[in-house]
């Protein structure tokens, strides 16, 4: 009798035992994070109820995005003079390119990588800025002058907008940072990005050791246009803006293809221009279908056909290629 009455107590408290993981089970799947810990306690979860392991962190494939295809009874597209690059912004693939990896000083487009790095750095676009001496920089317009207030949302614009220089060296003082340690974040930004064949020695793009290719500029633009302060900025045909004192002032962009209206449409572009770097364009175009390019014309001779370069080679890409 001893013997039957041990064996039933030791059921019932087994089954009490297994009445308890299985309550504390429940409670972990209903009690949301507080109860589900990744690790061990997934992992014995996962075995108690013979749930399938998850992966988690990774993202599920877009199956949205294709590569265009070009057709093959396109001659391909010789640039007059110069170095290009086509960038479909859909796969981030370049599509076509003339002398794509050879190293040339880019003058102003020098400037979409100081606005990213300024954007990455998370400063207040709303905060106030005084000019002072030390922003004015030699060679093109100055919109302000020492003593005038504005915000540093308007340095960006005036950068980006008119590739104004003096300002563009505001925004960057405008950081705390000496252009030296500026500039050190611009080049390991770039290498960062895998960028190898870009490096920069001022953040305005007057140096000849502002270097890049037709290639990484693509590339580079693309990023840029990801970055909605940078892309309106690039729209802009004008941009008008108030100093601290209430007085008003304008600046109109150097992208002339934003008054064309013909095909493919322009949606806004970078201009630059040194003696070492030629005549530098990179726009990014529309068509029809909502496909998206970027186009790169560098170390052009003339200043109108870094443009005309530029919209031929993105008609002749969307005219070549297909998106299934």
């Amino acid at each position: 009798m001893r013997k039957y009455l041990l064996i039933a107590t030791m059921i019932l408290f087994f089954v009490a035992i297994l009445f308890q993981d299985k309550k504390n089970t429940n409670e972990n799947l209903t009690n949301g994070n507080q109860g589900l810990v990744l690790g061990e306690s997934e992992e014995s979860i996962n075995q108690i109820l013979n749930y399938q392991t998850y992966q988690f962190n990774v993202l599920p494939k877009n199956e949205d995005v294709v590569s265009p295809i070009k057709n093959q009874e396109v001659d391909d597209y010789v640039v007059d003079s110069g170095k290009g690059a086509i960038l479909d912004c859909g796969s981030s693939e370049i599509v076509y390119g003339s002398g794509l990896d050879e190293k040339t000083p880019i003058a102003s487009l020098t400037k979409l990588v100081t606005a990213l790095v300024f954007l990455e750095g998370g400063y207040d676009l709303n905060s106030d800025y005084k000019i002072r001496k030390e922003d004015r920089v030699e060679g093109g317009k100055i919109y302000l002058q020492p003593g005038d207030i504005v915000k540093v949302k308007d340095l960006l614009n005036l950068s980006l907008v008119a590739s104004a220089n003096s300002e563009t060296m505001a925004m960057v003082n405008s950081t705390g940072l000496s252009m030296d340690q500026f500039v050190a974040k611009m080049n390991e930004y770039v290498q960062k990005k895998g960028w190898k064949n870009s490096s920069f020695v001022d953040p305005i793009g007057l140096g000849k050791g502002n270097i890049s290719t037709a290639k990484e500029v693509a590339l580079i633009a693309n990023e840029a246009f990801l970055r909605k302060e940078i892309a309106n900025a690039l729209t802009m045909k004008s941009y008008r803006f108030k100093l601290k004192d209430g007085s008003d002032q304008a600046i109109y962009s150097t992208n002339v293809l934003l008054d064309q209206s013909d095909y493919p449409k322009n949606e806004g572009g970078k201009t630059g221009f040194t003696e070492a770097a030629g005549y530098c364009f990179v726009g990014k175009f529309l068509n029809h279908d909502g496909k998206e390019i970027i186009s790169v014309i560098l170390d052009e001779e003339n200043i109108n056909s870094r443009f005309s370069q530029a919209k031929k080679m993105a008609q002749w890409t969307f005219a070549s290629f297909q998106w299934k």
